[in-house]
């Protein structure tokens, strides 16, 4: 999907003026983040990631959101996408947490076939098995970039706890 999916997806939103989705290459893996502006209103990052996960598969949803006063301007009259990414990355770590948390609970969901799957419900609480934690603990090693053993989401079944242990691991 190219990054103009996503900004027309974020577009669909009715108080979103304007989306922007930038890559951010500094890490080990690069991450899709997104900016908007606001036609009208206040908006939070959890109603607009709520608004993306009905539009977009859930690796496809931005890792960062950031919700800007006005789009940054080059000289030349253009999008400052470089702006744009600074400003994403000032995103704090209790912000990442919290971005991780979703796109577990997201997965979690997808995996288990449920609509929706929060940060604090159970993984086998809500129907999950032995095949499905492999799967589990095969995305996030996909995705994360991290190596799980299955004990591990036993020992933090839930969202939360388990984007807490992964960023210790990180750490």
């Amino acid at each position: 999907m190219e990054p103009a999916e996503i900004e027309q997806a974020l577009r669909l939103h009715p108080q979103v003026r304007e989306a922007f989705v930038v890559a951010d290459t500094n890490g080990e893996r690069p991450q899709l983040l997104a900016a908007v502006t606001l036609a009208f209103g206040t908006l939070d990052d959890q109603q607009l990631r709520r608004h993306l996960r009905s539009h977009l598969p859930p690796a496809l949803v931005p890792t960062r959101l950031a919700i800007l006063d006005e789009a940054p301007i080059t000289r030349n009259g253009k999008v400052d996408k470089e702006a744009i990414l600074a400003a994403l990355r000032i995103v704090d770590r209790g912000d990442a947490t919290k971005a991780l948390e979703e796109r577990i609970a997201d997965t979690f969901a997808e995996i288990l076939g449920l609509p929706i799957t929060e940060p604090d419900d159970d993984f086998f609480e809500q129907g999950g098995d032995s095949l499905a934690s492999v799967e589990a603990v095969g995305w996030i090693r996909d995705e994360l970039g991290v190596e799980l053993e299955i004990s591990a989401l036993f020992e933090h079944p839930t969202p939360r706890s388990l984007a807490r242990h992964i960023q210790a691991l990180e750490t």
